[in-house]
């Protein structure tokens, strides 16, 4: 029987990218952003007091991206004072403002080392994080989003897995479609879901939403990319997640790079939405306005670092071997991880007769561990009888691994058919096993501690999905149910309202579903009417000429307003509110007592109440004078 080498190159497609600078260590190319703004004067009066351009769209400084030259270019004022802005000014009359910025960035191809199992969910959080936890205008969260982003990560107790699911989900699932409705606008993540394409910036709209929905802090970056499919370098947009204890790592899902992007990547932006401006124009002037403006951004290689090694080494084995036309063949790709970190990459088939499905896979490996993923080969059948056939079978990953094997195949050889192949694929197949966690935090409380009988009681519940699936399930007050649903690190606030007649003074509230069963109890008084305990009372003996001081500690149930404190019938202070324990500080004042003892009745009045004390005290220090005019004020 003759051979023949069948050769068929099966090309990756993903979406934009040929990820033809992924396996170099860093590039170093020059950044161009040219600008023009065209100005109409108006009238013969027209005048510029000043045009202020700000370009927010450069080159950032940061591990792992340099900046070793920046020149800006501009027929009026420059200054670089700010971190994430460069500014033009112009102040004198002219119909063509020009400015630019000429720069030349290194970029290195890092990969973030996460050597440790973070635990999903993640709660944790800074304050500086919120804002990239929020739902913002394009970035939006509806339900849609926040049950397909629970879907996807069901299960899951390992915030690395949980984040790159969502990734691969997005990329698999959401077509990559340059088109009039993504070209020039950006789409809301929630149309991105319901249409299902989208370019990147839709694709990281929605990876960041669906992120988002769980309470994973993402920021939006946009830059520069480099992609041999569009020829050369474009506008991109990718996401940074925050990992707790290592900060921002860079997700890419248009081009398949979780925990890393390559070199071909500039960084110029970052933010928390996707309808950030570029630059923005700021003037003052009489009768002048703006007839047009460009801006132009382009980009070039200037070279190329080293190339290093993969993280991943790579195996392939084609299980069936000798078929006969038409058949499908299982092949088996053995994946293993050489480091001491996480590691990510996309792995396909770059070389086959024929492939049943996509052929890029993601896959994400933990510290030194080994996975096996499985295709179906598919052989021509328009064969022809007499020769035999040996194809091979490429196997690479985005960082430059590749493995090889080969399918032989002739007229007359035993045919497997797809139902066989895809039976013995599947048998292959380990699933990952889920550790389910219905944990649901409930935390109830009240208004106040106490309460009178005719008042109404609210009660607020906070309930927060803590586990790692969706919870549903009934919260009650006594027989006031509730139905909720929390997706992942979801919380939701319910308030109850209900009168105190035949209240026992402990409320029990209970969440019950599947799996769930939480309880919360809350103690509060009830009291017929508001009252005044007197716990002790301390006088400071006063001189004639001076003030003393009555302290008196008492404690007011639940609440006492209007409070007024009398002596022998003379108002001494008021009080407008007290609740539980409270210091009372009540000047005296001297002059307005007998020398010597005293014995005075106090007095605290409130509502129709009114309660009294004996107190006894000495006035103190009295001279010939002090005598005298207390002599003389009895006498009026």
């Amino acid at each position: 029987m003759l051979k023949k080498i069948f050769l068929v190159f099966l090309l990756l497609v993903i979406a934009v990218n040929a990820e033809n600078l992924a396996p170099y260590t860093s590039i170093t190319a020059n950044v161009e952003i040219e600008g023009e703004i065209n100005l109409e004067y108006l009238s013969t009066q027209s005048e510029l007091d000043y045009f202020e351009a700000s370009l927010y769209f450069h080159p950032l400084e940061f591990q792992g991206q340099e900046v070793s030259r920046l020149d800006l270019e501009s027929d009026g004022e420059t200054r670089n004072d700010k971190e994430n802005q460069v500014n033009f000014r112009w102040t004198e009359n002219n119909e063509k403002l020009i400015y630019g910025l000429d720069a030349d960035v290194t970029t290195s191809n890092i990969f973030r080392k996460i050597d440790k199992t973070i635990p999903f969910p993640f709660t944790e959080f800074k304050t500086e994080h919120f804002e990239y936890i929020e739902e913002k205008e394009f970035i939006d969260i509806n339900r849609d989003i926040r049950d397909k982003a629970n879907e996807i990560v069901e299960g899951e107790d390992d915030y690395y897995e949980a984040i790159y699911k969502i990734a691969e989900w997005v990329r698999s699932n959401i077509e990559y479609d340059l088109n009039t409705l993504t070209e020039k606008t950006v789409q809301k993540s929630s149309w991105v879901l319901e249409n299902r394409f989208g370019v990147c910036d839709e694709l990281t709209n929605l990876f960041t939403s669906m992120l988002r929905s769980i309470k994973i802090p993402v920021r939006y970056v946009t830059g520069l990319a480099h992609s041999d499919v569009i020829g050369g370098w474009s506008p991109h947009a990718w996401s940074e997640v925050y990992f707790p204890g290592y900060g921002w790592v860079p997700f890419d899902v248009t081009f398949g790079q979780y925990g890393w992007v390559d070199a071909g990547h500039i960084k110029m932006m970052e933010g928390d939405d996707a309808n950030q401006p570029s630059v923005e124009y700021f003037w003052r002037s009489v009768k002048i306005g703006i007839k047009d403006k460009e801006f132009e951004v382009n980009a070039s290689l200037i070279e190329k670092g080293e190339k290093f090694n993969s993280f991943l080494d790579l195996d392939v084995k084609v299980l069936e071997n000798n078929v006969g036309e038409g058949s499908y063949v299982p092949i088996e790709v053995s994946i293993e991880n050489t480091q001491s970190f996480y590691v990510s990459s996309l792995v396909y088939v770059s070389s086959a007769p024929g492939l049943d499905g996509d052929n890029a896979r993601g896959v994400l490996l933990k510290p030194l561990q080994k996975k096996k993923i499985y295709w179906l080969v598919d052989v021509p059948g328009d064969i022809e009888e007499g020769f035999q056939y040996n194809a091979p079978v490429i196997i690479q990953d985005s960082l430059g691994a590749t493995a090889e094997d080969e399918v032989v195949f002739a007229k007359g050889f035993d045919i497997i058919d797809y139902n066989e192949a895809k039976e013995k694929m599947d048998s292959l197949v380990v699933e990952e096993g889920k550790i389910l966690s219905h944990e649901l935090g409930l935390n109830c409380a009240s208004e106040r501690k106490d309460y009178y009988k005719d008042e109404d009681v609210k009660i607020t519940c906070d309930s927060i999905n803590k586990g790692n699936v969706p919870l549903e399930f009934e919260l009650c007050v006594f027989s006031d149910c509730k139905s909720l649903k929390l997706g992942i690190n979801e919380m939701k606030r319910e308030d109850f309202i209900f009168d105190l007649d035949n209240f026992d003074e402990r409320l029990f509230v209970k969440a019950t579903g599947d799996g769930i069963v939480v309880s919360s109890f809350i103690n509060i008084k009830v009291h017929d009417s508001p009252e005044l305990i007197i716990n002790s009372i301390e006088v400071l003996d006063p001189k004639y000429s001076s003030k003393g001081r009555i302290r008196v500690n008492v404690n007011a149930i639940p609440e006492i307003n209007n409070l007024e404190v009398f002596i022998d019938g003379k108002s001494l202070d008021k009080f407008e509110s007290l609740s539980g324990n409270n210091i009372l500080n009540i000047d005296l004042n001297g002059w307005d007592f007998s020398i010597g003892e005293n014995i005075v009745n106090l007095e605290f009045v409130y509502n129709n109440d009114r309660i009294s004390e004996e107190i006894h005290f000495k006035v103190l220090d009295v001279g010939f004078l002090e005598k005298f005019i207390a002599n003389l004020r009895k006498l009026f």
